[in-house]
């Protein structure tokens, strides 16, 4: 399990709206790719976060998924990112919370 005796600190970064067009977008490896999540996309969630032991099972994460995230699905669609290999399998997930709103 992730060692949770470092205290948690919530960090938000932000970014003047005029800087954001100086920015070149993200560049990955060759071979690798972004793409939005699709329907059946929380067993690679849950396996990927599990891998870096922020839960115990991909049970578990999968339930906190089903708990936190479905209930929000459209949003869900385009806010979370997933890095594909080579092979296509999702190796990575990032997604964007709404400022707006503290339902996340």
């Amino acid at each position: 399990m992730l060692d949770k005796s470092i205290p948690y600190m919530n960090i938000i970064m932000k970014l003047q709206s005029k800087l954001i067009s100086s920015l070149s977008g993200p560049v990955l490896p060759n071979g690798y790719t972004f793409r939005l999540y699709n329907d059946g996309d929380e067993i690679h969630w849950a396996r990927i976060e599990t891998s870096v032991l922020e839960f115990e099972s991909e049970n578990d994460a999968c339930d906190y998924f089903t708990k936190k995230f479905i209930p929000h699905i459209d949003e869900l669609k385009s806010r979370c990112v997933f890095v594909i290999n080579q092979e296509g399998l999702p190796i990575a997930n990032s997604r964007l919370l709404s400022f707006s709103t503290k339902r996340w």
